[in-house]
């Protein structure tokens, strides 16, 4: 070896690079030329078409595994589940088998799939648009890998497209389990085996999905027996069990839902006389609307169940439907005039008296809204004596002109019964006369004025019973609020955790 180094790094190297370069062509040609003929010696009297068995009667085993790459789609609307997958499909084929020794070490070499059998497996829950459905795998052009001992391999990539029954009862935190079934699809147990390598799918490579997250895809091998065949057919069922990441709907949609359904308890922390109480609450219907819309995009049309977000929407809208129906009797109760009917006996006793000392309401209002000296009245005998004094003094609560007119004559009445006992009294003399005029002038002056001030006093009267009829439903309309208020602040909680939190996937 020296002796030729020596030989190749003296003048004769440019001959010694030729040496190589040929011999290195010869090996190459020569390697070629036995793998050559191993295909030629294998594929001379092949027929792809046959099951690779000894004996008709005996069955082709395939080991069957999946790998999981990449989660393509879950389209919830149409129940569909796109997914990338490798998929590895192993069996035996005595009829190809050889020699290493005789092909220069040659243990395994790869062909077309179109020279060699390959199993009929399909998937069976398969929705994608393919002619050619039962051959689905045959039309791949990956290459098969088969081993001097005659097994064979093929690895081959697929999206596959499979459908999913959806089950949004407790979306958006709902976990789906999306089968894939594969099995022969005209081979039976005893002509073609499938056995799953596994108890699941590989996940090594999976890649993570920003709405889905993959907990499973655990297999199971099952036998079933057709309508259409009486024989047994084996298959292996993958079940993809995903979970949705609910960050983004709750930050999107459950949150300002629940903001939404909140605001329109505020409608009772708002002054009566306001008048934006009702227009608040409907504005916020008008809100739960759109966002139903959205939700009812997003979900499939299905009778099955009813998602959660449905559930608190109906919910909510029905409990505004109830506040609205409260505010309009409350805003009645608030302006209820005084000649209106009395106030009912279970209202004064439990609401004006019992509840409105409960909640602090007399201690706060009823000093500044009622009139001293008469809270120990029921409303009856209110409403009867403001009744009573509008008949004895013959006027209306409305017409001043009306009352004023009522205490000249009243004024007038009394004037001319003081001058016709004066005139009675008189001796006829001049003196006597003047004297007398000026004192029935100033006695007449003093009958006005007291006149007046009665008159005065029926009408500040009136008005104190007024006011406080007036203010006694004003009371029981500000308890009726402050009970409201709370009731439905604690039937929104109740609902909100009612609805959400008692979900499967709400911890995680």
């Amino acid at each position: 070896m020296l002796i030729f180094i020596n030989f190749c790094s003296g003048a004769y190297n440019h001959l010694c690079e030729v040496v190589f370069v040929s011999f290195f062509v010869f090996v190459v040609v020569f390697c070629h030329k036995n793998e050559e003929k191993l295909h030629q010696d294998l594929f001379a009297n092949y027929n792809p078409a046959v099951r690779p068995v000894v004996n008709d009667n005996d069955t082709v085993n395939v080991t069957f595994g999946l790998m999981l790459c990449q989660l393509v789609d879950v389209q919830e609307r149409n129940q569909l589940l796109v997914i990338s997958t490798v998929i590895n499909q192993k069996w035996k084929n005595p009829y190809l088998t050889w020699d290493p020794e005789k092909y220069s070490n040659i243990t395994e070499i790869r062909v077309d799939p179109g020279k060699v059998w390959k199993p009929d497996i399909v998937l069976y829950n398969n929705v994608a648009e393919d002619r050619l459905f039962a051959e689905n795998f045959g039309t791949l052009k990956s290459r098969v890998i088969v081993d001097n001992t005659g097994y064979t391999t093929w690895l081959t990539p697929l999206i596959l497209s499979s459908n999913c029954d959806m089950n949004l009862k407790y979306f958006p935190f709902d976990t789906q389990k999306c089968p894939l079934k594969f099995g022969s699809w005209t081979h039976n147990k005893h002509r073609l085996n499938i056995i799953n390598d596994r108890d699941s799918a590989i996940l090594d490579k999976f890649a993570n999905h920003t709405e889905w997250y993959l907990v499973s895809a655990k297999a199971i091998r099952r036998e079933e027996i057709y309508i259409c065949c009486p024989e047994v057919y084996p298959d292996v069922t993958y079940t993809i069990e995903l979970r949705r990441r609910s960050l983004f709907y709750v930050c999107n949609l459950i949150f300002p839902l629940i903001i939404i359904s909140l605001l329109p308890i505020l409608s009772f922390v708002l002054p009566s006389d306001s008048g934006e109480r009702i227009s608040l609450v409907i504005a916020l219907l008008l809100s739960l609307t759109v966002y139903s819309m959205i939700v009812s995009s997003i979900i499939p049309d299905t009778s099955d169940s009813v998602p959660l977000v449905s559930i608190f929407y109906l919910s909510v809208f029905f409990e505004i439907i109830v506040m609205i129906v409260i505010l309009c009797y409350i805003m009645t109760l608030h302006h209820k005039a005084a000649c209106d009917p009395p106030m009912p006996y279970w209202m004064r006793r439990y609401i004006l008296n019992w509840l409105a000392n409960l909640l602090k309401i007399h201690k706060n209002n009823r000093d500044s809204l009622l009139p001293n000296g008469d809270n120990s009245k029921s409303s009856n005998q209110l409403v009867k004596d403001y009744n009573s004094s509008i008949y004895q003094s013959n006027c209306t609560l409305t017409s001043c002109s009306k009352q004023e007119d009522f205490c000249f004559e009243k004024i007038e009445s009394r004037n001319e019964i003081k001058t016709r006992d004066g005139s009675v009294g008189s001796d006829g003399s001049d003196g006597s006369v003047s004297k007398k005029t000026s004192q029935e002038e100033i006695y007449l002056n003093v009958v006005n004025t007291l006149a007046k001030m009665d008159c005065f006093t029926e009408e500040i009267h009136r008005n104190e019973l007024k006011v406080k009829l007036i203010n006694e439903w004003k009371i029981v309309a500000i308890t009726l609020d402050k009970c409201a208020f709370f009731g439905f602040a604690v039937l929104y909680v109740l609902t909100i955790v009612g609805c959400f939190s008692l979900s499967p996937g709400y911890k995680s």
